[in-house]
């Protein structure tokens, strides 16, 4: 029979408060996964110096697993962005902030978009550790901040996209173009997906500029990462 432990039972087992004797007992019971764990007790938040920029990362909040070639992936995104310093970007799955502060610092100014609230929690930290202050986050599906936005007036230059593995969903699509921004920079882990998402933009309008780059950011893996950069037609 599997006897389930109450979810005060359970807070008691990581409660080490004052208790030097039991954390080390517990220490000791599994080297590798109660290390982890302790680890997340005792310091809930990871503090990563990163593109110019200092961040905390909480235990709920996603980050990439390879630093070094996550660095090159969001300067080539960046970098594809053409940016002047006078755009406004959104920045769809925005995450803990990593490519919303490091437009902020190219843009008039950046809105960023995430569905997880703990993230979002994050990048406004993060923003305040980084003392920029032309940065706005939104807990929410992007769509719906993008129609809120697009309401009040705001016309972005650049959108960024950094979807999961399942791409853009239509929606989001329609809310994007919807708001006809100058170009699009789609970050994606899913070359399938990527295409069919580059054919869906082409269908509003959009044309893929300049060369689409591969990222090696899973080596001795058949993932890769995409970055490509879609422009606006000119109206004929």
């Amino acid at each position: 029979m599997i006897v389930n432990r109450t979810e005060e039972e359970k807070s008691k087992e990581y409660d080490f408060s004052g208790d030097d004797r039991k954390k080390e007992a517990y220490w000791k019971r599994d080297k590798n996964l109660r290390g982890v764990l302790m680890h997340l007790y005792e310091w809930h938040q990871l503090l990563l110096n990163w593109l110019k920029n200092r961040f905390e990362i909480s235990a709920q909040s996603f980050y990439q697993v390879n630093p070094v070639q996550t660095k090159k992936l969001y300067q080539t995104a960046i970098g594809f962005a053409n940016l002047t310093g006078e755009e406004t970007a959104i920045d769809a799955y925005c995450g803990i902030g990593t490519i919303s502060l490091s437009l902020a610092e190219k843009c008039r100014a950046v809105y960023g978009v995430e569905i997880v609230e703990a993230a979002i929690e994050d990048a406004k930290h993060n923003a305040e550790l980084n003392e920029l202050d032309n940065l706005r986050f939104e807990v929410g599906n992007a769509e719906d901040w993008m129609a809120k936005w697009k309401e009040k007036g705001i016309r972005p230059n650049v959108i960024m996209v950094d979807p999961p593995r399942k791409g853009l969903t239509e929606s989001l699509i329609e809310s994007a173009t919807g708001m006809n921004p100058d170009r699009i920079v789609c970050v994606s882990c899913n070359p399938a997906t990527l295409v069919r998402d580059i054919q869906s933009l082409m269908e509003k309008g959009y044309h893929v500029e300049g060369r689409i780059q591969p990222v090696d950011q899973f080596p001795q893996t058949v993932h890769v990462e995409t970055v490509c950069l879609l422009s606006k037609l000119p109206l004929s």
